[in-house]
């Protein structure tokens, strides 16, 4: 809700809108910045309106007589200048003791009692009046990294930390550094005691539920551990609504597994999904195209969420937001049994750290370490590899058969042991970038720490850089490119597909290794030469012996590579289809077999299989987008035949049932595979594969 409702807020509408899509609960605004209901705690705000109207109190009683739970909605980050004036304790300070502002609204700091006891005193009178069923909370993790507050009482609680606050963003400062752990470990402790106070309230089950962000890069500035958290809470709210200019609808599964990741098993991550307009720039009062909210709920439901509509507002003058979320809804409840209960195949894992965002993305997180995360999911999505993320500190639970650490950079010694003993257990592992060169503050070894493994030294020497190149092809000191290697190796299956050349462009950052001697050098670095006039574009220095591709065995006879340049990052950035195909040939050769999901047909389709008890679901999503931009599309565009073929081992599939054409598929098996054809994809299409009961 915003400000401007209780005066305007139609209750018969949304309850009529409630059943059109088939509601289990809402999420409705009570308080924070403003009060949705006659509050009697001192300096809560009320919103214009609630003199006259209890507009929380109306909503909430026609949940209830509608059968619907209710998360009583709070935004906790900031208040009005007034309350400052009051209560200027409760505000972030700079280093010279002037308040920070978000928009026109103070910043409130986490370590006063705006949130020791404020906050908690709203909590408490809403479920005495009320009696919701649990809180979220949009903004409850307060300032984000780029800024320290040094208001009184961060000053004390910091002190028993690490002594003084660091005046400035430093990551050469150890104190720095310190600010940031004692800064999630705040947030934590914030979870932890709002759980308290609603359970306290209302019941063991009354929890207080947060919200947080999908993008890695986000959640690492606002310092929530999603990890840490994940262990906290019975459900996950996921605030993830906006496609970026870089990242398309397939991110939604990504990031859906990722969470599922780290929550215990059965758990439920319900994203909240913008049905107004959330591209760049964003329009709050704006329908989303109804094509684009299509995408991106199923890329979401292939990966393990649970829709959850967003509307900002009661009243729209654009009202064919209202009719966005319906056909998508009503095919859920009919489905939701495919959806649920259920087990993610996944045969490659793929390592994630927020310890890396911190210590090595430090001012440059989304460069330096979620593109390579995001080039080699993209890559193994596109190229229908099954994967799941794998939190760093979870990799001795991994079940898959690969182990991808993109660029994982910074990694304890007791990480960088977790996967030399998946390797020695037999796994295979694929590295790439600067990964186990830093420890767990960031700063550099001598050598990977990983070096055994990966049968490469680290040297102090790099080329190129991690930043993005020149947009002028004048400035041509990223002019470089990759040989593949010309003797026996010329056919490996990493160079699959590249048979027709020797030289790849590459453009990006490499760390000068040194290989041991029982290692293959795939890939050698081709320094850069000047691309401008034509006349003078020509390899200075054709061939070298610096490694940029490394393969072979570990102790425990696992297949190990070892990619120092950074591919990953370059095919995020640049979309270059030789890189891709490199990590996906890579990723084949490491699975030493066939993949387990085979996909062929005239469009890119992305592909999630899931074991149940019946036999499998396997969800196949459209990747044929035609804006030009990422993760914004008007329309959809139809396509087929997908031919698929399916390894299901010794289960013996007798049906195949597309639930989105609502049509039986014929079924084909050939020894432990089965075969069968989808005609039409258009948004996407739900295969369950019911198996003999032997």
């Amino acid at each position: 809700m915003v400000e401007a409702d209780p005066g305007r807020f139609d209750l018969d509408f949304w309850r009529a809108q409630w059943r059109r899509t088939h509601l289990h609960g809402i999420v409705v605004n009570c308080g924070g910045i403003a009060a949705y209901y006659p509050s009697k705690v001192p300096h809560h705000v009320w919103a214009p309106g609630i003199e006259a109207r209890d507009l929380f109190g109306e909503i909430v009683e026609a949940a209830r007589t509608d059968g619907l739970a209710v998360l009583a909605r709070m935004d906790s980050n900031r208040g009005d200048p007034e309350v400052y004036a009051e209560r200027p304790d409760w505000f972030c300070a700079d280093p010279d003791g002037q308040p920070m502002m978000r928009g026109d609204k103070h910043a409130t700091c986490i370590s006063t009692s705006y949130y020791d006891e404020f906050i908690p005193s709203v909590m408490t009178e809403v479920v005495e009046r009320y009696a919701p069923d649990g809180f979220a909370d949009n903004g409850w993790a307060g300032m984000d990294r780029t800024r320290i507050c040094h208001c009184n009482a961060c000053a004390k609680s910091f002190a028993a930390w690490h002594g003084d606050l660091p005046r400035n963003v430093d990551w050469d400062d150890a104190r720095y550094r310190s600010w940031i752990r004692w800064s999630y470990a705040r947030r934590t402790e914030l979870w932890e005691n709002n759980n308290r106070v609603t359970q306290s309230a209302g019941g063991v089950n009354c929890r207080w539920l947060g919200l947080l962000h999908g993008q890695l890069a986000h959640s690492a500035a606002v310092f929530q551990d999603v990890a840490a958290i994940a262990e906290r809470t019975p459900v996950m709210l996921l605030d993830h609504q906006r496609r970026h200019g870089d990242e398309g609808f397939e991110q939604n599964a990504e990031v859906a597994k990722r969470m599922h990741s780290v929550l215990p098993a059965g758990q439920n991550v319900l994203e909240c999904t913008a049905m107004y307009d959330m591209g760049y720039p964003a329009f709050r009062l704006s329908s989303m195209p109804a094509a684009e909210v299509a995408l991106w709920l199923t890329h979401g439901w292939a990966g393990g969420t649970q829709p959850w509509w967003h509307h900002i507002g009661s009243v729209h003058d654009d009202r064919r937001q209202y009719d966005t979320p319906v056909p998508w809804f009503d095919w859920h409840r009919e489905h939701a049994d495919l959806l649920s209960n259920r087990q993610l195949v996944a045969e490659v894992g793929v390592v994630w750290s927020q310890q890396n965002l911190d210590f090595y993305g430090r001012d440059d997180p989304a460069n330096r370490v979620a593109a390579p995360y995001a080039g080699i999911t993209r890559a193994l999505t596109t190229q229908n590899l099954l994967f799941t993320p794998v939190h760093v500190d979870r990799i001795a639970e991994a079940q898959v058969r690969v182990l991808v650490l993109p660029d994982i950079a910074v990694l304890t010694d007791a990480q960088a042991d977790a996967v030399r003993d998946f390797a020695a257990a037999g796994g295979a592992v694929f590295a790439t970038g600067d990964t186990s060169l830093r420890d767990g503050d960031g700063e550099e070894r001598e050598d990977f720490a990983l070096a055994d493994l990966f049968g490469a030294h680290a040297t102090r020497r790099s080329q190129g850089g991690l930043e993005k190149p020149p947009a002028s092809i004048e400035q041509w000191e990223r002019h470089s490119y990759l040989r593949l290697d010309e003797d026996e190796l010329s056919d490996h299956p990493a160079f699959t597909g590249l048979e027709a050349t020797r030289t790849i462009s590459f453009g990006g950052a490499l760390r000068e290794v040194i290989a041991d001697p029982d290692r293959d050098v795939l890939l050698t670095w081709v320094p850069a030469f000047p691309i401008f006039p034509p006349e003078i574009a020509w390899m200075r220095n054709p061939k070298t012996s610096v490694p940029a591709l490394i393969t072979g065995r570990s102790a425990g006879g696992g297949r190990v590579a070892f990619l120092p340049a950074d591919l990953d990052r370059c095919s995020h950035r640049e979309e270059q289809p030789d890189h891709a195909a490199i990590i996906g040939n890579v990723v084949r050769w490491l699975l030493d077999g066939e993949p387990t999901v085979q996909v062929s047909g005239d469009a890119p389709v992305a592909t999630n299989l899931y074991r149940t008890a019946a036999g499998f679901v396997l969800h196949v999503n459209s990747l044929l987008y035609d804006s030009k931009i990422p993760g914004r599309q008007a329309r959809i565009t139809p396509y087929g035949p997908v031919r698929l073929r399916i390894r299901t081992g010794d289960s013996v599939i007798e049906e195949a049932r597309a639930h989105v054409a609502g049509a039986d598929l014929a079924v084909c098996r050939d020894g432990e595979w089965t075969e069968l054809t989808v005609d039409r994809l258009e948004v996407h299409e739900v295969v369950e594969l019911i198996a003999s009961v032997s």
